[in-house]
């Protein structure tokens, strides 16, 4: 025996209806908001890495927690000389050269 169908006038059904169409546009709100945010951190992420790279500054970025090496910029060298920190000497800033780089 197939279930009842409920009624569209029933206040039970109408309730339902009322809370799956408001948790649909709850969704959709989200959704967009997640794509605006992600396109915006993209663009960003896209323009510090050109500014990061192209800059004739030497830079580096490490980790807070560490202070190891990320990501390193020497002016007309980057990434084969990069900034290695030693922390148990507590000397940060010490020049290290990849092999193959020499």
């Amino acid at each position: 025996m197939p279930a009842p169908t409920p009624s569209s006038s029933d206040p039970a059904f109408l309730a339902l209806q009322r809370e799956l169409e408001d948790r649909t546009l709850e969704l959709e709100r989200t959704r967009a908001e997640l794509a605006a945010t992600t396109s915006s951190r993209r663009e960003s992420q896209v323009y510090f890495e050109k500014s990061f790279h192209s800059s004739p500054a030497v830079m580096s970025i490490a980790r807070a927690v560490d202070a190891r090496c990320i990501e390193a910029r020497d002016a007309g060298a980057a990434r084969c000389d990069v900034v290695e920190p030693v922390r148990e000497e507590g000397r940060i800033g010490q020049r290290h050269h990849h092999k193959g780089h020499d």
